[in-house]
């Protein structure tokens, strides 16, 4: 064995226990080749990939041919390389590829799920797409996505049509499974897979929180004639805690509304506005007395198409008070003191 090809074992157990630290090859699964010249060498299958020495690496040709087979040690399983092995070649045979990785890394399988009836991811307007080969910030990256099988090896076919089918793919995702990634050097094949499991897992948080992760950024907005620097040319704002001391409702004007009510109530009690707040505050009376309060009974027994409105109004005015005092926070309370 060449030294190169020891070097490039040794490589692959390194990168193994990196990857399992990083989630992707865990519970044996995942996988892991390197192409030297006409060589490819790939881990086995069903072992700890943590754990892995130079000495089980397979060596296959760019046929997928196995030239050197690891030698069972003692006590332990007959070797069988991977099961991943007629996968990579696709895309050591379509693209000349000089690395390919096989992750098993949870966001590589949820985020297929956001997919759910589509043969693609697609995400736009990160900064890490730009460590993709050939794609930038504003580029939009699709990855293509193949359904999965009850057994590896039979991915082979449609992974083979979906990296033919996409020829500025690195990667393919398989549904609920994981992911297959390469580059022209191991170097680069890393950095993709670093990158896209970086972007699987934005795109499932930015899910999460609602946010499109294909859409670009909202612009500001640009300075208008006649309005603000930003542009707007109306700001509205919460009064309390913003443009006054935030006592100010308490000590102003909710005084100011109680001392006002009755003869607002007075001068506007025929409008339509006020009609259909005070229709809703002698239901709120009426749902206070089955409630137990007192306060309410005479606002709620009173009849508002009297011909005297003036007993009607007395109570109703008692009534808001009572709700002002009390501190109440109900909708035509609010309506009402606004109109005041």
């Amino acid at each position: 064995m060449s030294d190169k090809d020891l070097e490039t074992k040794k490589l692959i157990c390194e990168l193994c226990r990196q990857f399992f630290e990083a989630g992707w090859v865990t519970g044996t699964g995942g996988s892991i080749s390197i192409r030297n010249d006409d060589r490819i060498f790939m881990t086995p299958s069903g072992v700890q990939k943590e754990r892995i020495q130079p000495d089980e690496v397979f060596t296959v040709n760019i046929k997928g041919e196995v030239v050197d087979t690891p030698a069972q040690k003692l006590g332990g399983r007959v070797p069988k390389l991977s099961d991943c092995a007629p996968l990579f070649l696709h895309a050591y045979q379509q693209r000349n590829a000089g690395a390919v990785l096989h992750s098993h890394s949870a966001c590589c399988n949820i985020v297929t799920s956001l997919f759910e009836g589509q043969t693609e991811f697609t995400i736009s307007h990160q900064e890490m797409i730009k460590g993709i080969a050939g794609y930038g910030y504003f580029d939009t990256l699709r990855i293509p996505i193949i359904e999965n099988t009850a057994w590896e090896h039979e991915l082979a076919d449609s992974l083979g049509e979906a990296i033919a089918n996409n020829p500025r793919a690195c990667a393919v995702l398989v549904r609920r499974h994981g992911m297959y990634v390469w580059g022209n050097t191991w170097e680069e094949a890393k950095r993709h897979g670093e990158c896209l499991h970086y972007l699987f897992d934005i795109a499932i948080r930015m899910k999460q929180l609602g946010m499109d992760f294909n859409a670009p950024p909202r612009p500001l907005p640009s300075a208008a004639v006649g309005g603000t620097a930003s542009g707007y040319k109306h700001i509205l704002l919460d009064i309390e805690g913003t443009t006054t001391p935030i006592t100010f409702v308490h000590d102003t004007l909710f005084p100011y509304a109680a001392a006002n009510v009755g003869a607002f109530l007075l001068s506007t009690w025929s409008s339509v506005a006020t009609s259909a707040i005070v229709a809703q505050l002698q239901q709120l009376a009426r749902d206070d007395v089955i409630a137990g309060t007192a306060t309410a009974a005479g606002f709620a027994q009173s009849d508002l198409q009297a011909a005297d409105s003036s007993v009607c109004i007395a109570a109703a005015t008692e009534y808001v008070i009572a709700l002002i005092k009390a501190d109440r926070k109900v909708g035509p309370l609010k309506a009402l003191q606004g109109l005041i």
